[in-house]
């Protein structure tokens, strides 16, 4: 299991984007609540473990400090 850890700024990108996502799956896409929730934490949590593969590839400079 991977432990993030973010600076309160970080975190609150991450809430927004993920609130973001789930508007759009409600709005867009008229999933219903609980779809669209699981559906938009679904995809931010993809979307960390895609940037710490990046990461530990060396190709991208990691956005979060990651605790394993």
């Amino acid at each position: 299991m991977v432990r993030y850890q973010f600076t309160q700024e970080q975190f609150c990108k991450v809430l927004a984007d993920t609130l973001d996502m789930y508007l759009e799956y409600v709005d867009v896409h008229g999933h219903d609540r609980v779809r669209a929730a699981m559906a938009a934490i679904d995809e931010t949590l993809q979307g960390l473990d895609a940037e710490k593969e990046l990461a530990d590839l060396g190709e991208v400079r990691a956005l979060n400090q990651l605790l394993i």
